[in-house]
């Protein structure tokens, strides 16, 4: 009976979904909305090779150092690049994860060479959490996370210096 009557509730349910739009319908209830960004078609697609020692620079176009790497989740989703930046031929170099969404991947004019942007100033990314390049964090620790998605998302949507 309960499977009769379920059978009948599932006939009742209407879903649709296209261009990004998701309309549910059923006895008593009414939701409309849109489908996860995610869903939609992507207007540019980037090698991670290609990122891999492609400089990052902030709005006002100063360098803030180089992506040495990309670190990903267990579902594949890109979370942070690792960036370098400080010192003198590698002497004296710090380490710092920022959040991907925090950048932006932008291209040079004329030509197919990549760099990303990030709203911070030198002066902000001198106090982020560093590291060194012999003792790397353990990215799964949910303190580092905290921190560092913190920092920066505290540090790039104010778009201003922390004093």
């Amino acid at each position: 009976m309960l499977f009769a009557a379920s059978s009948v509730f599932a006939q009742a349910v209407k879903v649709k979904a296209e261009e990004g739009e998701l309309k549910v319908r059923a006895p008593g209830v009414k939701v409309e909305g849109r489908l996860a960004g995610d869903r939609e078609d992507a207007r540019h697609f980037s090698w991670v090779s290609k990122l891999i020692g492609a400089e990052v620079k902030n709005s006002e176009g100063t360098s803030l150092g180089k992506v040495d790497d990309v670190m990903m989740d267990d579902r594949g989703n890109v979370r942070y690049f690792v960036m370098t930046h400080g010192g003198v031929l590698g002497v004296g170099q710090k380490y710092c994860a920022l959040p991907f969404k925090a950048a932006t991947i932008k291209h040079k004019e004329d030509s197919d060479t990549r760099f990303l942007e990030v709203n911070i100033s030198p002066r902000t990314l001198e106090k982020a959490p560093t590291f060194t390049s012999d003792k790397w964090p353990d990215f799964r620790d949910s303190a580092f996370v905290r921190d560092t998605d913190t920092f920066f998302n505290d540090s790039v949507k104010i778009g201003v210096d922390r004093k």
